[in-house]
């Protein structure tokens, strides 16, 4: 039976290094582009070059259920994200800011995916970025909210691979994040020499990993899981 994946939140970060990796196993594999994205284009043509098939539903229920009908995933990964950088960009041009919102993108668009993927025959394998400190209590909305869509997944009934990363960064990133990437530099030296004087486990939590090597991580969880897996994998299970 052939492996099918399909992505959503494909031209981000770590959703684009997720399509190059499936692509690398051979996975037919299937990228969403919101169908409102200024670059859509240049991700179509992007995509088409690593031989993934693309596609623009439009984000209502209707559309992602039919799109999960018709590609028959094997995997789902939810990948989606914004920031508060793409919210005041959206307000800056006139745009409605509660559309790009962690509340909106993060948790509803995501659980919009879920509830389609639940309603397929032959359920998929759901991998979700989440993030360490996730957790409905916690004082953040971005944590909050994926603590909120990890309970939802685990009730959906779904076999799923949960992924708990630290600082996601790396010198490829494309979004401007100077602050976080000096952040995450500072912080991987001071973690590493805390290793150096044998108190790893601060590292292993803690240190940062880049969009590459966590997109491998994601797939081989994947490739291992089967189809009663409910799996959470914290940063150090994500070094592969």
């Amino acid at each position: 039976m052939t492996t099918r994946a399909l992505v959503f939140g494909a031209t981000g970060y770590t959703g684009h290094h997720v399509v190059m990796a499936l692509r690398d196993q051979g996975v037919d594999t299937v990228a969403h582009v919101r169908p409102d994205s200024v670059s859509g284009e240049s991700w179509e043509r992007r995509f088409a070059s690593y031989g993934a098939t693309v596609v623009r539903a439009g984000w209502t229920q209707p559309d992602i259920s039919a799109l999960l009908l018709e590609t028959e995933p094997t995997w789902v990964f939810g990948l989606l994200g914004t920031t508060k950088k793409r919210r005041k960009a959206l307000v800056a041009k006139g745009g409605d800011g509660a559309q790009e919102t962690y509340e909106s993108v993060d948790r509803d668009l995501t659980l919009m995916t879920i509830t389609a993927a639940c309603a397929l025959e032959s359920r998929p394998l759901y991998v979700y970025l989440s993030s360490l400190g996730a957790a409905e209590a916690a004082r953040l909305p971005y944590l909050r909210v994926r603590g909120e869509v990890e309970r939802r997944l685990v009730e959906s009934g779904l076999a799923h691979v949960i992924a708990q990363p630290g600082f996601i960064s790396g010198p490829d990133r494309p979004e401007d994040r100077p602050l976080e990437r000096v952040g995450s530099i500072v912080s991987d030296g001071a973690l590493s020499a805390l290793a150096a004087l044998g108190v790893t486990s601060p590292r292993d939590r803690w240190a940062s990993i880049s969009g590459e090597t966590l997109a491998r991580s994601l797939v081989e969880a994947a490739k291992q899981a089967n189809a009663s897996a409910r799996v959470t994998l914290v940063s150090r299970d994500l070094r592969i």
